[in-house]
This record gives structure tokens, C-alpha cells and sequence, in this order.
């Protein structure tokens, strides 16, 4: 994976596993401010990410809530590109996650990933 270092090489590297094993996510909790969700897998793992897609976050707290499994199945870079500060947007270069509610009626969620965290 192309991604740099510092912070986000660290992100990746804590994703890949998670996605290669395909670690199921446990739960999705408030994060310490406003728009940003704490996320745990099922191996203790916790980051803390924002949605990149407006109302993305209340399905997946849905699909959680219902006994769905919910798995990241993707690792991406968002390279700064000039979309991605285009007004309005919610592009921001970074390491994004892609979690995909097994349910007929989610679609996938892409989450721009801020940073580690740990369980409370």
C-alpha cells in the first residue's frame, strides 16, 4: 500500500489486518466531539473516524443495534486532490475505511480515519 509515514502509515497498518481477517466491527459510540464516532473491533481494536457520506453513521449504528455484522472490507488513501476542498465537500486526504453492514438494505460507508483511541 502506498501510504506515507507518520500517522496515517500507522492507520493503514492497523486497518489491513482488520480487513484481511475480516474483523467484525462490535460497536459505534460517540467520539470526544461532534461528528466523530468511536468504532471498536471485535479484537479490541479502536479508532476513531468520521463518515465521509451525511446521515452514514446512524445506519451503521442501526445495523449494529439489529445484530448485523459489520465488516471493513477496504483500505483507501485520499490523496489532496482538489475536489477534495471544493466547497461543500467532505473529501479530506487521509486514510478512509470502508464498512459494509451485511444487510440487503445498507450499503457501504467510507470513514475518513482520525485516529487510535482506546475502549472505555
Amino acid at each position: 500500500m502506498p501510504f506515507g509515514p507518520g500517522l496515517e502509515d500507522l492507520l493503514a497498518r492497523t486497518l489491513a489486518p482488520l480487513v484481511a481477517r475480516q474483523v467484525p466491527v462490535r460497536s459505534l459510540t460517540p467520539g470526544p466531539l461532534e461528528g466523530v464516532a468511536r468504532v471498536q473491533w471485535a479484537d479490541g481494536t479502536v479508532l476513531l473516524a468520521r463518515s465521509l457520506q451525511p446521515g452514514a453513521l446512524v445506519g451503521l449504528s442501526r445495523a449494529l443495534l439489529r445484530g448485523g455484522r459489520v465488516l471493513a472490507t477496504q483500505v483507501d488513501r485520499v490523496d489532496d486532490a482538489a475536489d477534495a476542498h471544493a466547497p461543500g465537500s467532505l473529501q479530506t486526504p487521509g486514510v478512509v475505511v470502508v464498512l459494509q453492514p451485511q444487510s440487503r438494505r445498507a450499503g457501504p460507508v467510507r470513514l475518513l480515519v482520525l485516529g487510535l483511541d482506546q475502549p472505555d
